[in-house]
């Protein structure tokens, strides 16, 4: 929470509301961090090269699915009109990013979600 409010002084002035998106995903990012390096310590070490390869493709599908949203966003604002089409645009490159991502994340991280169900399977049959 310290780490988003500072970031969100220093950056909200000079990029507005960008800054505070900013803001917000270097202070999720520190979380993260922080987060890992409390796990690291409280269960040993970890597969630091397969959490790495699995962000990076959770990384391609998110910057597939931020450009995808954008152009959805782009071509439906273009086409509707006033405060009800911009909002209907709006919630149309959101729905097409999630549907979007939902696909990339699965196809590209299909043997974590293996691994992922195996793991509950296990957990529920002890």
């Amino acid at each position: 929470m310290l780490s988003y409010v500072a970031a969100a002084l220093l950056l909200m002035g000079p990029l507005e509301v960008l800054g505070l998106a900013l803001a917000l995903a270097l202070s999720q990012a520190l979380n993260f961090f922080g987060l890992l390096w409390r796990l690291r310590a409280a269960i040993g070490p970890l597969p630091m090269s397969a959490i790495v390869i699995s962000a990076g493709r959770a990384l391609a599908a998110a910057v597939i699915m931020g450009v995808a949203a954008a152009e959805v966003f782009r071509r439906l604002s273009a086409a509707l009109a006033g405060r009800l089409g911009q909002a209907a645009a709006l919630g149309g490159a959101i729905a097409a990013g999630i549907v979007l991502y939902g696909l990339l994340a699965g196809f590209l991280n299909r043997g974590d979600l293996v691994r992922l169900k195996e793991l509950l399977r296990s957990r529920r049959a002890e």
